[in-house]
């Protein structure tokens, strides 16, 4: 049985650490000139872009890649690995855009809390100094 990937929450540090450890392995990729290596790398890819929650895309690319025959992969081209870069590039994008978007808008949820907490305190401070006098 195969073991479930950690998906991980956008918005939280986490998340923004897979992105750019995605953006790694897309340099990795590029820099790469043995097949097998990048072959290698490719999956790392596939496994990066699932924790990340692009499920439709990691399954895409795991299509791509094809499974290794006794630990070799076959047809590694240069048109695989351009698919692959590209597709990095764009749903790092994407990923990168949610990210800021649920990490703003827990920034402006919490600065909300706050600012009720304290309109609360004052309100009770406001009554307590009524009573006194």
């Amino acid at each position: 049985m195969k073991k479930a990937k950690k998906i991980f929450e956008i918005g939280t540090k986490s998340y923004s650490l897979a992105l750019g450890r995605l953006l790694a392995l897309r340099k990795e990729l590029s820099e790469q000139t043995h097949a097998q290596l990048s072959a290698l790398v490719m999956k790392k890819i596939v496994d990066k872009i699932q924790e990340l929650g692009f499920e439709s895309l990691s399954k895409k690319m795991a299509g791509k890649l094809g499974k290794p025959i006794d630990g070799l992969y076959n047809d590694i081209t240069e048109e695989k690995k351009a698919y692959f870069i590209e597709s990095i590039t764009t749903y790092w994008e994407k990923g990168y855009n949610q990210n800021e978007a649920a990490k703003t808008a827990t920034k402006v949820r919490k600065r909300q809390e706050t600012l009720a907490r304290i309109a609360e305190a004052n309100k009770k401070s406001r009554e307590q100094n009524q009573e006194k006098t």
